[in-house]
């Protein structure tokens, strides 16, 4: 496989009065233990990144450098570059209240443009998924279309941040005129774009789409995953061609839980609900390197993985604790 891959995580830490809303997690953004449970995760992120994928560059931008020396030597000992750039597309105070470190990765993009080559393979994904396989085959789709997106099928009038399709539809038609189709929604798992000059133009439509969006007011993006559904439509690039390899794993079970046993198949497991539980307590086993997490051999390390975030099936203790939460929020209701 020609050219370097690239596997790049984001961490923006909010600080005191920028603090903005973030889905299955509970306190301020700006908290140290807010902010801890993002260094446990994304050391775990990548620590699954560099065990299935030993040979690809490992990248963090952040605004921030981990608080324990420890994090910092172990992040430095498996090989991630920590890349500290400014915040230039940062929203303006108010413009929507959740998820606003998320236009971070325009900054990321431009960065990137600047060193990679035409041969690169470079992913964004969030750092509460697990890599659980080599990415050579995703590479080989990527090298082909230029782009990886993962569509994710919500109805048209389904609001997602504040948007919906209908909604995308509107603000979309404003570009080019009245549409017909209802744009595709893309989830912010994972981003895929291959080469120096494909990068510097999806930043250059980012940036735009930013300006158009943040200072004439004239599209509605209140996420990233706005922004780049809109990048998708526009460069005529509504693939889903992550379809197989990626999926959102619901693991809680007073949500909806859509764990399969086919997503041990899966490269990549996506795990929202998994930052303070699953993937909270696998970082004291990544941290170790004696651990079953660095010697399992390969062909079991999906199942070891599986048996900490509850695919493809919670264990006792987790069973028990679920319907002890569930049996108290019952008796909350019943006292009120």
């Amino acid at each position: 496989m020609d050219g370097n891959t690239y596997i790049c995580g984001i961490f923006y830490a909010e600080k005191k009065g920028e603090e903005s809303y973030y889905l299955n997690l509970k306190g301020s953004s700006s908290s140290t233990s807010f902010q801890e449970i993002y260094w446990k995760n994304l050391m775990v992120f990548f620590s699954t990144a560099y065990r299935t994928n030993p040979k690809s560059k490992l990248l963090l931008f952040s605004n921030t450098t981990p608080p324990m020396r420890e994090w910092e030597e172990f992040l430095f000992n498996i090989g991630v570059n920590i890349i500290n750039i400014p915040y230039e597309h940062k929203p303006p105070k108010g413009h929507w209240h959740a998820w606003q470190s998320t236009f971070y990765i325009i900054d990321c993009l431009n960065y990137l443009g600047n060193e990679v080559s035409e041969q690169d393979y470079v992913y964004f994904m969030d750092i509460d998924c697990v890599i659980l396989k080599n990415l050579d085959r995703l590479n080989e789709i990527l090298k082909k279309d230029h782009v990886v997106n993962f569509a994710i099928e919500y109805s048209v009038d389904y609001k997602v941040h504040g948007v919906s399709r209908i909604d995308m539809k509107k603000s979309f038609s404003k570009i080019s005129g009245e549409i017909n189709e209802y744009p595709t929604y893309f989830g912010g798992e994972i981003y895929g774009f291959y080469g120096k000059s494909n990068i510097l133009k999806i930043y250059k439509e980012a940036a735009s789409a930013w300006k158009m969006t943040v200072r004439e007011k004239s599209m509605v993006f209140n996420t990233e995953e706005h922004l780049f559904s809109f990048i998708f439509w526009k460069l005529n690039k509504q693939y889903n061609n992550a379809q197989g390899f990626i999926k959102r794993i619901w693991t809680d079970a007073s949500n909806h839980r859509n764990v399969e046993h086919s997503d041990l198949e899966l490269t990549i497991w996506h795990l929202p609900a998994e930052k303070h539980r699953g993937l909270y307590k696998l970082t004291e086993k990544v941290l170790n390197d004696k651990s079953k997490f660095w010697t399992v051999d390969l062909e079991n390390y999906i199942i070891y993985l599986g048996k900490f975030v509850s695919v493809p099936r919670r264990n006792i203790s987790r069973i028990f604790t679920e319907s002890s939460k569930k049996i108290v929020k019952k008796l909350k209701i019943k006292a009120d």
